[in-house]
């Protein structure tokens, strides 16, 4: 009679390897529905930020266009004509308050997770959403810059 040496493999097929695997995606969902929390308390808290720095210039040009001012001749930035044109249309459409710039800034900022996220699906669920969650995140993290 001969001895049989028992598995000691540990892989997916495992009773090991499946209790491991399962225990690194609960704590890979856990982490990311952590990211995401994080994500969704930094929106909230920026809901009251105002207009400042590069707005505030572009949105001023934008003022002083709508007024009668000629680009580069009256008033002077540095941006190209598109970057004042765009901010005049913001201006009209929405008006110059700081709900409205936040609005905007939100809706781009989710507009460039969820692409994000489509472009990066491919490769995976978790990857692609930590990847948009990251982008808000950092986008957040640099305040109302």
């Amino acid at each position: 009679m001969r001895l049989q040496r028992a598995s000691t493999e540990i892989g997916p097929g495992s009773t090991v390897g499946g209790i491991a695997e399962r225990g690194a995606t609960a704590l890979r969902n856990a982490s990311l529905a952590l990211l995401a929390i994080a994500a969704l308390v930094g929106v909230v808290r920026s809901l009251g930020w105002g207009i400042a720095h590069d707005a505030s210039l572009l949105l001023y040009v934008a003022r002083m266009i709508e007024a009668g001012a000629v680009p580069y001749r009256d008033v002077f930035d540095m941006n190209w004509p598109g970057t004042h044109l765009l901010h005049l249309g913001f201006l009209r459409v929405f008006g110059d308050s700081d709900r409205a710039w936040r609005g905007l800034d939100l809706a781009g900022l989710a507009a460039t997770a969820a692409i994000a996220f489509a472009l990066l699906r491919p490769t995976g669920r978790p990857g692609a959403f930590l990847a948009a969650t990251l982008i808000v995140v950092s986008h957040l993290l640099n305040g109302d810059y």
